[in-house]
C-alpha cells in the first residue's frame, strides 16, 4: 500500500535524511494512551470514533463533547486537575468553519482552525506536528495558557472531509491525555467502524555476516557496527555515521552520484513513545518525517538474525531509497537510510541487512548527556577559556550589544540590500573571497517569530531547523547542519567550501525567541582560529533587556522642532521636516524613517500606578486582538530612564506593522508611543525613536 504526502517534491537527498540529521527529535505524549474499547457514531451516521471506557461522551447537534469523566463533560465548566474535555466534529473542507478550496490540505485546515482559536492571553500554538499513524494524515498542535493546556488535531478523511479534535486540560497535564486523544483521532471513520485485518506478517531472515568484514566503533564507545571493507564509513557525531561506496565522503554533503547511507542510533529517550512500539512504527516515522513529496510503502516487518526489524521504501524513479530499523538490546533502534541510483539498491540490500544486524549498542554509552538524546557534539570553548575582549559594540537599532576583541574592527555595511554588522581585522570589508589574514564576519540578530511568520510550519526554536531555513534562502550551498553548543547556549553550524575560501554559518540562541547569526569567511586553513573569536563574540551578546543604554545612538539625529502638550504635561523634540497632525485632538507625529510610507507616531502621557512596563505592553498587545504576531518585548534605558517596546505585525494584513513603546518618567507616569507603519526591525528606525525619547520632559 502506498501513502501520498501533501508536500512539494524538493531535493530528495536532503529531505529523506532530514529526520536524523536534524536531531533533536520532536517528542509525543509520554504514554501509550488508554485502550479505546467504546464506540460512538453520530446520529446522522456521518462519522464514528472509538474512545476509552473510563471517558464520557455527549452530542449537541454536529458537535460532540468527549471528556475524561462525567464531571468534566459539561461544556463551559471549569477544567480542574486530572480532567480533560474535548470538542469533536467533522466537516467538508469547503464548508464552514473551514471554507477552504477543494484541493486544500490538512495544514491549510489547521492554519484556519488555529486562527479561529487564537487567544491573546495564551502562548502561540506550536508548529503543527505529524502524528505517528500510517494510512492517513493526522497533524496536531499544542498551546499553553495561564491555567490550561490546549491541543488541536486535524484528521484527513475521505472525500474531502476533515475531522477535528480540540482538547483542553489543566495546566501542564496535556501530556497525560495527548496519546489517547491522538488515538481517538486516528479512529475517526466516515460512517461506521472499519474492520481491521492483519497485515505484514513477520518473516525470519538471516543476514550473511561475511559481507561486512570491516568494523568501526563510535568515538564515545557507545555503539559499533560492521560494514563492507571496500566502503567508506565516517562518524558525523550525534550517534550517526555516514557511509558511501567511495571514493567521496558522505560529509559534509552526501555525494549525489554514489551510494549514500546514514546509519544512526535512536536511544529510548530519543524516540517519541508512539513510535517505540515496533520497528515498523520507527521506519514509518523515518518515511513520514522525510517530507520528500513521494509515496512510501507500508512498513514490512520481519525477524533479522533473531531481532525484530522492519523496512519501507520510497516510490521514486529518480533514486532508490530504503529505510531499515532493528530493535536494539536494552531498548532503542538502529536505523539505516540508504539511497542509490534507480534499480541499484536491490543488489546491495544483503549488505545493508548485514550492517543492520551487526549494530551493537550499549545501554549506558560513555559520555551520556541524559535524556535529551543529543550528545554535545562540537562543544566549543566557553568564555573563561577564550581570549579577552575589551571593546563594546551596540547594534544600530539598540537591540543588543557584544564585546569585540581589541585587534578586530566592527561596523555596519549594506550587504545585498540588508544592513548587517561586519567584523574585520583591518576595517576594510569587501564581499567575496577574503585574502589570507583578512577574514570577515557578518552578524545578524533576529527573532524566531520572524522566521515562523514566513514559514508557519518551521520549528524555529530548534537552532538546527532555523539555520536550515536561513541557508535555504541564500545563494550559497551549505552542507549538513549539525547541532552544537556554545558555552551553555544551543546552537547549530554548517560549512561550505567555496572557490578560494572557507565559509561557515553559526546560529546561537540568545533566549527562546532571539538568536544571533554569524556568517564567517576565511582563507583556507584559517577558519578554526577565526571561529574561536566568533564564538567569544557570540557568547558575549546581550539583548537590550539585559540593560543596554541606547540614548548614545541618537546623537547624530537632528531634532529641530518642539511639541508641547496643550495641558503642558509634557514636551518633546522631533525631526526637521516632520509635521504634527492634531486634527482629532490626538497629537500624531508624521514623518518618514527609512520607508517610502509615512511613519505616524501617537504620543501621550498617562498615570499607571503599580503597573510594570511589561504589564502595560502585554495589555496593549491584548487590545489589538487576534491576528497580530509579536517580535517580543525588548527593554532599554534612555538617559537612565527604563523603557520597553513591543512590535507586532498583522497576519491578516501583511503590510501592517505597529510598535508600542513605554518610557518610565517616574512618579507612576509613563510616556507612550504608538507607532503605525513603522519598519520596526529596520536599523535606521530606532536611533530616531530613541532620540525623540531622549528629549521627553514631564512638567513637575
Amino acid at each position: 500500500m502506498l501513502h501520498k504526502r501533501f508536500f512539494p517534491a524538493v531535493v530528495i537527498l536532503a529531505l529523506v535524511l532530514a529526520p536524523v540529521l536534524a536531531l533533536p527529535l520532536t517528542t509525543f505524549a509520554q504514554n501509550g494512551g488508554l485502550p479505546l474499547t467504546e464506540h460512538f457514531q453520530t446520529v446522522d451516521g456521518l462519522y464514528s470514533f472509538n474512545y476509552p471506557a473510563e471517558w464520557a461522551v455527549s452530542a449537541n447537534g454536529p458537535l460532540i463533547t468527549l471528556a475524561s469523566s462525567e464531571d468534566a463533560l459539561a461544556a463551559g465548566s471549569d477544567i480542574g486537575s486530572g480532567q480533560m474535555r474535548a470538542a469533536l466534529f467533522v466537516a467538508h473542507i469547503t464548508d464552514p468553519p473551514l471554507n477552504l478550496s477543494p484541493d486544500a490540505t490538512v495544514y491549510d485546515a489547521m492554519e484556519g482552525i488555529l486562527a479561529i482559536q487564537d487567544v491573546p492571553t495564551c502562548q502561540p500554538f506550536t508548529a503543527p506536528q505529524l502524528a505517528p499513524f500510517s494510512g492517513r494524515t493526522i497533524i496536531y498542535a499544542t498551546q499553553n495558557c495561564s491555567l490550561r493546556d490546549n491541543i488541536s488535531v486535524i484528521i484527513q478523511l475521505d472525500d474531502g472531509y476533515i475531522g477535528f479534535v480540540a482538547g483542553t486540560t489543566y495546566r501542564n497535564e496535556m501530556s497525560d491525555y495527548e496519546a489517547t486523544l491522538l488515538n481517538v483521532a486516528e479512529s475517526f471513520r466516515l460512517g461506521g467502524p472499519e474492520e481491521s485485518t492483519p497485515t505484514n506478517q513477520s518473516s525470519a531472515l538471516t543476514a550473511d555476516m561475511s559481507l561486512v568484514a570491516a568494523s568501526i566503533t563510535a568515538e564515545d564507545g557507545s555503539f559499533s557496527f560492521r560494514y563492507p571493507p571496500d566502503w567508506l564509513a565516517e562518524e558525523g557525531g550525534n550517534l550517526l555515521f555516514g557511509i558511501t561506496d567511495g571514493p567521496e565522503s558522505f560529509w559534509p554533503t552526501p555525494p549525489p552520484d554514489q551510494l549514500a547511507i546514514l546509519l544512526s542510533i535512536f536511544r529510548p529517550d530519543d524516540i517519541p513513545p508512539a513510535f517505540q512500539v515496533t520497528p515498523a512504527s520507527m521506519v514509518l516515522w523515518l518515511g513520514e518525517e522525510g517530507l520528500s513529496g513521494f509515496m512510501f510503502s507500508e512498513p514490512e516487518s520481519f525477524i533479522l538474525n533473531g531481532r525484530d526489524a522492519a523496512r519501507t521504501e520510497l516510490d521514486t524513479t529518480m533514486l532508490d531509497v530504503v529505510y531499515l530499523a532493528i530493535r536494539l538490546d536494552g531498548g532503542g533502534y538502529g536505523t539505516i537510510q540508504a539511497l542509490a541510483g534507480p534499480g541499484e539498491l536491490a543488489a546491495i540490500e544483503p549488505r545493508l541487512y548485514a550492517m543492520l544486524a551487526s549494530i551493537a549498542y550499549g545501554t549506558t554509552p560513555a559520555g551520556d548527556v541524559g535524556s535529551t538524546g543529543q550528545p554535545d557534539t562540537n562543544v566549543l570553548p566557553d568564555s573563561d577559556s577564550m581570549p579577552g575582549a575589551s571593546n563594546i559594540f551596540t547594534s544600530p537599532n539598540g537591540d543588543y550589544e557584544f564585546s569585540v576583541p581589541e585587534n578586530w574592527v566592527i561596523g555596519t555595511e549594506v550587504v545585498e540590500g540588508y544592513e548587517l554588522v561586519v567584523m574585520t581585522t583591518d576595517g576594510n570589508f569587501v564581499l567575496g573571497p577574503p585574502a589570507p589574514g583578512r577574514p570577515y564576519v557578518l552578524f545578524e540578530r533576529s527573532s524566531i517569530s520572524r522566521l515562523t511568520d514566513q514559514a508557519p510550519l518551521l520549528d524555529g526554536r530548534d537552532p538546527v531547523r532555523a539555520l536550515e531555513y536561513l541557508n535555504a534562502n541564500t545563494d550559497t550551498t551549505f552542507g549538513t547542519v549539525l547541532p552544537m553548543t556554545i558555552g551553555d547556549s544551543a546552537a547549530a553550524t554548517t560549512t561550505s567550501s567555496l572557490d578560494g575560501f572557507d565559509n561557515t554559518a553559526v546560529l546561537m540562541m540568545l533566549n527562546e525567541d532571539a538568536y544571533i547569526y554569524a556568517n564567517v569567511a576565511a582563507a583556507p586553513g584559517e577558519m578554526d582560529a577565526v571561529l574561536e573569536v566568533v564564538q567569544e563574540v557570540m557568547l558575549s551578546a546581550r539583548l537590550a533587556g539585559d540593560g543596554v543604554e541606547v540614548s548614545a545612538l541618537a546623537l547624530d539625529v537632528p531634532l529641530t522642532q518642539t511639541y508641547t502638550a496643550p495641558d503642558g504635561s509634557f514636551s518633546l523634540n522631533f525631526p526637521a521636516g516632520w509635521t504634527l497632525d492634531n486634527g482629532e485632538g490626538l497629537p500624531v507625529l508624521v514623518g518618514s524613517i527609512a520607508s517610502p510610507n509615512d511613519t505616524r507616531i501617537l504620543v501621550s502621557l498617562s498615570s499607571q500606578p503599580g503597573q510594570t512596563l511589561d504589564a502595560q505592553l502585554a495589555s496593549s498587545l491584548a487590545t489589538l486582538g487576534s491576528g497580530m504576531v509579536s517580535d517580543g518585548i525588548f527593554h532599554f534605558t534612555v538617559n537612565g530612564r527604563p523603557g520597553a517596546r513591543i512590535g507586532v505585525v498583522s497576519t491578516l494584513l501583511p503590510g501592517m506593522g505597529l510598535t508600542t513603546v513605554r518610557l518610565d518618567m517616574g512618579n507612576d507616569q509613563f510616556f507612550s508611543m504608538l507607532i503605525a507603519l513603522a519598519p520596526f526591525d529596520h536599523p535606521d528606525f530606532y536611533p530616531t525613536l530613541y532620540a525623540i525619547l531622549g528629549t521627553v520632559q514631564v512638567a513637575p
